[in-house]
């Protein structure tokens, strides 16, 4: 908690009507002894503490993290298993053993009740967009209850949004071409340099929570298929329909930063510059119409946080110029800011 408040220096913002609905469907799922399920994005590394943090504050069970076997790697790898990652492979290879030692620990893990994340994407999205859903671990979960090892699991799907992601110049080599690097105890340790940033802060906001059980009961419902036994390619669609609701849910949970209003302005113009006051003109007249789609956008008070162009421009530009300092220090550069 404390190395995340450094680097992301305004903190985690969170809206207190979600926060209030989390913890109350929590407590009835603990009466139940029935999981928590989240879902969220994947944007960053981050992401996870952040919703670890958040539980933790909130006295909810920390839930079991999916993560691929590709951070289980000498000291840090032991550290995030005991934080409660359950690494995977990557890919199962068609190693029907393998496969089925998943799909009990899942069950395991449902039946007991603890709560359970793991990311609809996969991987980490480069470029902020949603990527299309990963089936793997969702058909784990949705088989566990097909079967009746469990009668029932709470899906809350998450959206996490930051001002600046830490892992930014790697994703912009990537996305020149350059092979993605594996993690590794040199790297690890050399991300040090992030901790004195000042990297704005993180956006969490969950979606209304709804019964695996009832989405799974409603879509057999309406296509007329045995809850016991329902045909493969009914699994497949019902599989294919639970990934892309989460999604949907997920993008309507999302809530628009005020370094992308910015970008986004500044991808669209023309000429070596623009003026502080059609910069605002160009930010005011978009986010007028992210409201008429009806979408949202920094709800939460304090400072700099209100829906006045000006203080998004001046938040934004605070964040960029504190995490580019903190990147050039010791060399020579222009700012403007």
């Amino acid at each position: 908690m404390q190395l995340l408040s450094r680097t992301y220096d305004q903190g985690i913002h969170v809206s207190s009507q979600e926060i209030q609905n989390v913890r109350r469907v929590a407590a009835i799922a603990a009466q139940k002894k029935q999981s928590l399920i989240f879902l969220p994005c994947h944007r960053s590394h981050v992401d996870y503490v952040s919703l670890q943090v958040i539980c933790y504050r909130l006295g909810i069970a920390l839930p079991v993290v999916v993560a691929g076997d590709n951070l289980n790697f000498p000291l840090v790898g032991q550290f995030l298993q005991h934080a409660g990652a359950m690494y995977i492979r990557r890919s199962f290879g068609g190693d029907e053993l393998y496969q089925a030692t998943v799909q009990g620990y899942v069950d395991t893990i449902l039946k007991g009740g603890y709560n359970f994340s793991c990311f609809i994407e996969g991987g980490r999205s480069r470029t902020g967009k949603l990527l299309q859903p990963k089936f793997g671990i969702l058909s784990y979960l949705l088989d566990s209850l097909l079967s009746g090892t469990v009668e029932d699991a709470t899906i809350i799907p998450v959206s996490t949004q930051y001002d600046k992601v830490i892992e930014m110049e790697g994703y912009v080599n990537e996305l020149l071409g350059i092979p993605k690097q594996k993690e590794n105890l040199w790297d690890f340790l050399n991300s040090s340099k992030y901790l004195s940033l000042k990297m704005g802060r993180v956006d969490v906001r969950f979606h209304e929570p709804w019964s695996l059980r009832t989405f799974m009961n409603d879509f057999l419902a309406k296509h007329k298929v045995d809850l016991v036994v329902p045909k493969s390619e009914v699994r497949l669609k019902m599989l294919k329909n639970l990934g892309y609701k989460v999604l949907g849910d997920i993008n309507k949970a999302s809530v628009v930063m005020p370094t992308a209003l910015i970008g986004t302005v500044l991808l669209t113009l023309r000429g070596r510059g623009v003026g502080k006051s059609e910069l605002v003109r160009r930010i005011d007249w978009l986010s007028d119409r992210i409201r008429a789609k009806g979408g949202t956008y920094n709800h939460v008070s304090g400072p700099f946080l209100d829906h006045r162009p000006a203080n998004f421009f001046k938040r934004s530009c605070y964040s960029l110029r504190e995490s580019w300092n903190g990147r050039s220090s010791g060399k020579r550069h222009h700012s403007s800011w």
